[in-house]
């Protein structure tokens, strides 16, 4: 090849250049650099990627290469490129779009989102043949390119196209149990799973939406094998087949599962139990990602009933009827029991009306839910499912009473208070054990069994023996180094351990709670007793407090309260040793000493705690014991530096090769670290003393809170120090002021320790005027200007600094008059270049003032406030620069607040929309107030629709779709109005036809054709 490739070619040298053969071609787009790629597309240079074909490329395309290369150089063009390029179902199609898939990975996130649309409609993972290996990479690549760049609209489109289902049929020519419901294999790679869980409250709902949507498809991929004849070709084909024969009675679900999930328990369920990837895995796994949205959505919000009712009505509710999704839907009704008191009743006596009654009460979910919400039924509900209970099982053999005898252990507090039902039920045969537990259904072929260890006795032998002959033995033949001699190696799924007789301690103690107080004392001998066994009695005591509080309200605690000094005496004089204990597959786990004083410090907490008004001890009467206690743990070395160093991400395998590549590091977040940390919790602990203490701040709690901090060198505790420190900043203002120079130290060495002081501090909500006072403010100047270099490399973050900051100033520019113009800080906030405070602090006051629901609305408007959010909307406005921050602006665009007149509003809106190029991230209330706007401003409005449906193209032609611009027909009700109006009727006639015309995204706006119709 001799002829040089310049820009300045004509369009004829380059088509006799690139023509002469393939080779020619190659040579040419593999010269062309970013100089090129306008000029070429514009010639038609690449519109070989445009042509059909019945057969694919033969070799490697060089158009694609090049597009490639120029994905980072030119991302704009390459996605105007990508967007103009129609993918089909021809073979030259589906190699283009396996191209495309490549050049997308490459593509920054806001040019990723443009093309993301493209991807689900046009179906690229479904269409791209078989024969092309798509890489899970590339996918991942672009899923976190999205969500680091905090675009989630986008990447849910995407992962609505990573998550696409397989139709039934292709499914079923198939391997037997060996294919997957998804397109994409490998799907765990992507790490799609854990995106998806971790998206902003924001996205939540809509996350949801999505995966309740994929689940929803999966389910009904039904087998419909379920109930017709096979022809066995293996032994267990032959078992469904006996097993299908035994089947008596209608099924009680209309679908049957193909993926039955028969190993999870939806209340245990978390992301990362799916181990090595398996088909199975990636339902199990996307299962997981619903379970902890709802959490979220659902369990987190239980006050805010309607809501949390819409979400289960919309999303879970309307999931097919098939038996996994029986259980998903009790696990979300059991989130919150009070609110879903008529559903939870439903769904228990439903157990009643199927004859298959097995299929109701499958897996973990029904009984856990029954655990959860039988307390919430009427009495008369109560007494009347036992008696349906007794009546149903009584009749059945002996296996199937044991069924009933797992549902009346499960509600044995309720039947502990009625003797004579409870005699009731054992007279007629059943039993009711204490500790039972609900399992999920598992597969027991092979060695894929459950380990359940035991102890000597049975339980029954066990709790006849008196607790203090139980503390004995645990010092002899029980003990774990005995247990371990007498284990028989034959016994794997059934060994005889410590946790076997644990368990036991646990079931026991509940029953017989004021003879385990009166022996506290036994359960801790050190050097003789193992503290495997400190650990379970005092963690037994912790649940006896948790979920049988009048009991524990009527007892003694000075057993306990001893046990504790005689752990902080023994500590004092000889520091107990720390470190994990080697487990053995038997075995599992012992406690160590870190593990003893943790949940000791969890016994302080509950002791010492108000529910209700009352404390279990009188705090009076035990305040120096619980001090001295309290002093021993805030000087326990746990955690120290080194415990705190890093964590990493993944899965426990990686963890040794991970933490062996320095890149591979992330620091832990303090506070997380700190309440699962002996020292952390006990500093925790220590700040609810000081609520019970008074209102001033006594000489001891003084000298210790000073000997804590002088001498603390963890992240986690500085932490604690930042979060609580209005606590005792409000018991003694002076005295803190004076030590904020070491809880926020200025020292450079100690840069790590100041930030997590900070991020602590953060973490919790200014308190009262406490942001006015110049010392703190002083604090707020100097974390201003904190970057990523001030926090270790890659940590996580309780709060986000930035937001955290944004959050604190916004609430004391909406509650005190002198934080505004003017004010120091608050100049210094708007002047310093940080986008990204920018746009949380008018995100935070839009999203918690501006638009939260009027129900649920504390916060006064006086007109001074009201007047300050138009001043400041104004004041930003007047800054010459656009910044992304006025995108945030649509969270501010609300009328029912009465805080904004229409058309001042309509003229606020569009000089917005001119200062961001017609973007808005938050467009519900332009949506929803459109119409009003258009009738009290006309031309502004239009000018509005003008910026934001065509300029902007609907979040933008930059950065999304066009998919949702009216969903309410608000936008149409607008323009009728806008057409009816005589001084705007001839530009919106023009915008609307702007509008229908613009290619591909004008079938979007076709609703708006029948105004010009219906109104020549």
């Amino acid at each position: 090849m001799t002829v040089q490739i310049q820009p300045t070619m004509s369009k004829e040298q380059v088509y006799e250049l690139i023509n002469v053969d393939l080779d020619a071609r190659r040579y040419f787009f593999h010269k062309a650099d970013e100089r090129w790629l306008d000029w070429l597309w514009r010639n038609g240079f690449l519109d070989a990627i445009k042509e059909e074909a019945a057969t694919p490329f033969t070799t490697r395309t060089p158009e694609l290469d090049y597009l490639f290369r120029m994905a980072e150089k030119q991302p704009n063009i390459v996605a105007d490129i990508i967007l103009d390029t129609p993918i089909s179902t021809d073979a030259r199609s589906q190699e283009v779009a396996y191209g495309f898939i490549r050049i997308c990975s490459a593509l920054p996130a806001d040019q990723l989102a443009r093309v993301a649309d493209k991807i689900r409609t046009e179906r690229w993972i479904q269409l791209i043949d078989p024969i092309f290996t798509q890489s899970a990479f590339e996918y991942e690549a672009m899923l976190k390119g999205l969500a680091d760049g905090n675009d989630f609209e986008s990447f849910l489109v995407l992962a609505e196209a990573v998550l696409s289902v397989r139709p039934r049929e292709e499914i079923e020519k198939a391997p037997h149990f060996h294919e997957s419901p998804f397109y994409l294999d490998y799907l765990s790679r992507t790490n799609i799973f854990g995106l998806l869980a971790a998206v902003r409250p924001d996205n939540e709902e809509d996350a949801l939406s999505l995966t309740t949507k994929i689940m929803a498809e999966v389910v009904t991929l039904e087998d419909l094998d379920v109930g017709l004849e096979i022809h066995p070709e293996s032994e267990w084909d032959a078992l469904i087949q006996e097993m299908r024969h035994r089947q008596v009675g209608a099924p009680v679900f209309e679908i049957a599962d193909r993926y039955t999930l028969s190993d999870v328990d939806f209340f245990d369920l978390e992301l990362g139990q799916a181990g090595p990837h398996s088909f199975h895995g990636d339902v199990r796994e996307m299962a997981a990602v619903v379970k902890t949205l709802l959490d979220r959505i659902v369990g987190a919000k239980c006050l805010e009933s309607e809501n949390v009712k819409k979400i289960y009505v919309k999303y879970i509710a309307s999931l097919p009827d098939s038996r996994t999704m029986w259980r998903l839907k009790l696990y979300t009704l059991s989130l919150c029991p009070r609110v879903f008191r008529d559903e939870l009743r439903s769904a228990f006596f439903r157990l009643f009306e199927v004859e298959r009654y097995h299929e109701i009460m499958s897996g973990a979910e029904y009984e856990k839910a029954l655990q959860k919400g039988f307390p919430v039924l009427s009495e008369d509900e109560k007494q009347y499912f036992v008696e349906r209970i007794i009546q149903k099982f009584s009749q059945l053999s002996e296996d199937r009473k044991y069924d009933g005898s797992r549902l009346l252990s499960i509600i044995l507090q309720f039947l502990n208070e009625k003797p004579q039902l409870k005699k009731q039920i054992v007279d007629a045969g059943f039993w009711l054990d204490p500790g039972h537990e609900p399992k999920p259904d598992l597969r027991t072929d092979g060695e894929f069994k459950e380990v359940i260890p035991r102890g000597v006795d049975t339980q029954e032998e066990f709790e006849k023996r008196p607790v203090a002959e139980i503390a004995s033995k645990l010092r002899t033949e029980w003990s774990p180094a005995t247990l371990h001699a007498q284990h028989s190696t034959g016994d794997r799924y059934s060994p005889l351990n410590a946790k076997g007789i644990s368990n036991q301690i646990k079931v026991d103690m509940p029953g017989r709670f004021s003879e385990y107080i009166e022996n506290a004392e036994r359960f801790f001998e050190r050097d003789v007793l193992d503290p495997h066994y400190t650990y379970t009695y005092l963690i037994g005591i912790q649940e006896t407090i948790l979920n049988h509080r009048e009991t524990t309200l009527k007892t003694n605690w000075d057993g306990v309260v001893d046990l504790l000094t005689a752990i902080k005496k023994s500590g004092e004089y000889d520091p107990f040793e720390r470190g994990t204990r080697e487990p053995n597959w038997f075995e599992t786990w012992l406690a160590n000493w870190d593990a003893v004083h943790l949940v000791a410090t969890n016994i302080v907490l509950e002791l010492i705690s108000e529910k209700d008004g009352l404390t279990l001890l009188a705090f009076s009467s035990y305040r120096d014991q619980i001090f001295a206690i309290l002093s021993y743990l805030l000087k326990y070395p746990a955690p120290l530096p080194a415990d705190e160093d890093f964590e990493v991400p993944g899965s426990a395998s990686d963890i040794k090769a991970m933490r062996d590549d320095p890149a591979g590091k992330w620091a832990i977040d303090p506070l997380n670290m700190a309440i699962n940390t002996v020292r952390g919790k006990a500093f925790y602990v220590f700040n609810q003393f000081v609520f019970l203490d008074g209102e001033r701040i006594r000489n001891d709690v003084r000298q210790l809170y000073e000997n804590v901090l002088q001498r603390e060198n963890t992240r986690a505790l500085l932490a604690m120090f930042g979060r609580h420190l209005s606590n005792f900043y409000f018991r003694d203002k002076n005295w803190i002021r004076k030590l904020l120079p070491l809880i926020f130290s200025q020292d450079t060495s100690k840069t790590w320790l100041y930030s997590a002081a900070w991020e602590g501090y953060l973490s919790a909500e200014p308190y009262g005027e406490m942001i006015t006072d110049p010392e703190i403010q002083s604090l707020y100047q100097r974390a201003l200007v904190l970057t990523d270099s001030d926090f270790p490399p890659g940590q996580k973050h309780t709060k986000d600094p930035d937001e955290g900051i944004a959050e604190h100033l916004a609430l004391a520019f909406m509650h005190y008059q002198e934080f505004g113009w003017g004010h120091p800080l608050f100049e210094t906030f708007w002047k310093l270049n940080n986008s990204k405070q920018h746009m949380h602090f008018i995100n935070f006051i839009g999203r918690s003032f501006i638009s939260r629901d009027k129900d649920k609305e504390s916060f006064e408007y006086s007109l001074e406030v009201k007047s300050r959010l138009r001043e400041l909307w104004d004041w930003l406005l007047q800054k010459d620069k656009k910044e992304e921050a006025f995108k945030e602006f649509g969270l501010w665009i609300n009328l029912d607040k009465g805080i904004f007149e229409p058309a001042w509003l309509a003229r606020q809106v569009r000089e917005t929309l001119e200062k961001t190029d017609g973007i808005l991230k938050w467009d519900h209330g332009l949506i929803k107030f459109s119409p009003q706007l258009a009738e009290a401003a006309p031309e502004e409005t239009l000018e509005i629709a003008r910026l934001y449906l065509l300029q902007g193209g609907v979040r933008g032609n930059k950065q999304g779709t066009l998919w949702h611009w009216d969903y309410e027909d608000k936008w149409i009700e607008a323009f009728e109005i806008l057409y009816r109006n005589p001084t705007t009727r001839r530009a919106t006639d023009a915008l609307i036809n702007r509008l229908i015309g613009e290619n591909e995204k004008g079938k979007a706006f076709w609703p708006l054709k029948k105004i010009l119709v219906e109104n020549p």
